[in-house]
Formats: structure tokens, sequence, C-alpha cells
């Protein structure tokens, strides 16, 4: 593609490239050795210096991170599997290394408090991001929450496929989707006046960039 089209910038759709350790040093070694910018997403439990300096020093320029939540009981009740410090250590590690940083995260989730979009702005203030998505929770056909909704207190409201849509984007109409589920805790007004806030705050920040 490089000798063909001079394409010279790659994004890899890899929810986790650094999974495999030794897999993404061989793939470090193979870019670099032909000369390209790329970005990737990861874990921020797969973010230690070492992984994310190889990266950067084989062209990468921008890593990723699925975050989802700032609530540590959401996080759990959702079986994320990461911790907040553990998100906050990636994020240091990723402006020490050089890398750009975007951040991904998901209104409604089952369990999550009011204050959504307060937790959010402290986070973006102590991190400072390059980037940052917000989406709306949507159970899945095929997930867990979706087949047994009563388990997360989830009642799902439509089972119309043209409804589960992952994201919108934030500029693609995320405000005006209107949600396929009741949630646990919060009203269906309550989620979508904490999603308003969330992107307002985002938009502010000039912190949406495309993808």
């Amino acid at each position: 593609m490089k000798s063909n089209y001079g394409i010279k910038y790659f994004k890899f759709y890899d929810d986790t490239v650094a999974l495999k350790k030794d897999r993404l040093i061989e793939l470090s070694k193979g870019i670099k050795s032909i000369g390209i910018h790329w970005k990737a997403a990861t874990r921020v439990d797969f973010a230690g210096l070492d992984v994310l300096n190889m990266m950067r020093q084989s062209g990468c320029e921008e890593v990723a991170y699925g975050i989802e939540s700032l609530d540590q009981e959401v996080l759990d009740k959702n079986n994320k599997g990461i911790t907040l410090n553990q998100v906050y250590e990636a994020m240091r590690n990723t402006k020490k290394v050089g890398l750009k940083s975007r951040v991904y995260f998901i209104i409604g989730l089952p369990g999550e408090k009011p204050g959504f979009s307060n937790r959010l702005e402290k986070f973006l203030d102590e991190t400072n991001p390059d980037a940052v998505d917000v989406s709306t929770f949507v159970a899945f056909p095929g997930s867990p929450i979706y087949h047994n909704p009563k388990k997360w207190g989830i009642n799902l409201k439509s089972f119309e496929f043209k409804d589960y849509i992952m994201t919108l984007g934030l500029k693609n109409g995320e405000l005006s989707k209107n949600l396929t589920f009741e949630h646990d805790v919060l009203t269906e007004e309550e989620i979508k006046e904490e999603r308003a806030k969330s992107i307002k705050l985002i938009k502010d920040r000039n912190q949406v960039q495309n993808f």
C-alpha cells in the first residue's frame, strides 16, 4: 500500500493491540522498518511504559483507551476488569512517552450514578487527553446483559435491531439517539441530561477530533 499508493498512515482496528506482547514486538519492528505512522487502541492495564515507548519508537502517534466509566463500582459491575488507578497510570505513561491519547466513555452503563458529567470534567482537567468520545449504552444482542438484563437491573425497551447502534459520535447525532433500555438507577431524562452536559463539555474543550 505504501509503494503502490503512497499511504503512510494507518489505523489498526484492534481493541487490544498490546494484548500479546511478543506479537506487538514483532509488529513494531516490522512497521518501523518500512517507516509508516500509525495509531491503535489497547486496554489501560496493558499500557506499561515499555510497551507504549516501543509503539512510539516504531511510528505510533496515538493510542486509544476504552475507559467507559469513572466509577469503580460501575467498572466492576460491568466486568471491565480495570481499576481507576490503572486508568490514570496509563494516561501518565502515554504522555510520558510522547503519544497522543484518545479516550472512550459510555453513558448509561448499569449501576452508573448521577454526576457522570462532573466526574468526566474532573478527569479531563487532570489528564487532558487529546480526543474524547462519549457513546450511549446499548445492550448488544449476544451480550450477557441482552440475554439476562434483570441480572443488571436493566429493562430492555426495544428489540428492533435498527435501534442497536453502538455510537453516532459527537458529530453525528448522538444527542438525538433514544435509549433502548430503562436504567437501574437513572431515569431516561437524567441519562440524556448527563449525555448532553458531557458532549457540551467535550466540545467546549475542543477535544472532538476525527477518527
